[in-house]
């Protein structure tokens, strides 16, 4: 009599089994980036325009010094962390949006370089959410102001958003990281050292040397 072989079949049910359960747990869902605030620039109403009547202020593209190149967040509401990543480029995004949210007040940027005086440059350090019961975006941006190769200003850009929500939904993560944006400009705009900085009136200072 011929014997029939199970253990095999069975090997292949229990993998399948184990990862089933692991693509339940931990997954990672992919998304576009969407701009989506849910508030507004808390200075936009307050800049003095004056010393910026005559001026061109360019915007470099960030670069991106984030270790995790397509992450956007995290839950770890359960025992396997859970992901949102993202296949757009982020840095791009972020410049566009920053740009944007600076010349809501009136400031006169662009991001075209020809003929600028000022430039404003930097490195994206962070653009990331974190849910745990409710979610937290968190933003951080080292920018500098430069005129003539001269750094005139450089700092530490941070934002912070908090939202609740139903539990790992794209549509909260776009919110707290548009949000945390939105914080992160409006702490500039409130910066009177920055805001002089870029309208030239700061006392320059070498740039470092590049290592």
């Amino acid at each position: 009599m011929r014997r029939l072989h199970f253990r095999p079949f069975l090997l292949g049910l229990a993998t399948l089994g184990t990862l089933a359960l692991t693509a339940a747990d931990g997954p990672t869902v992919m998304t576009p980036l969407v701009w989506k605030p849910t508030s507004a620039l808390l200075s936009s109403g307050t800049v003095n325009l004056t010393p910026f009547a005559t001026l061109k202020i360019a915007i470099r593209p960030l670069t991106d010094n984030r270790a995790e190149k397509t992450r956007l967040g995290e839950n770890v509401e359960k025992p396997a962390t859970r992901y949102i990543g993202t296949a757009d480029d982020v840095a791009p995004y972020v410049t566009k949006h920053l740009l944007a949210l600076l010349q809501q007040p009136g400031l006169p940027l662009t991001d075209k370089t020809d003929g600028a005086a000022i430039t404003l440059s930097g490195e994206l350090q962070r653009f990331y959410v974190i849910e745990k019961d409710t979610y937290a975006g968190d933003f951080r941006a080292l920018l500098q102001v430069e005129s003539a190769g001269k750094v005139l200003w450089k700092g530490l850009v941070v934002g912070q958003a908090t939202r609740f929500g139903r539990s790992y939904k794209t549509e909260n993560y776009h919110e707290a990281l548009s949000d945390s944006l939105v914080e992160a400009v409006s702490h500039l705009l409130s910066d009177k050292t920055f805001l002089e900085a870029l309208a030239g009136q700061a006392p320059a200072q070498a740039a470092p040397a590049a290592r």
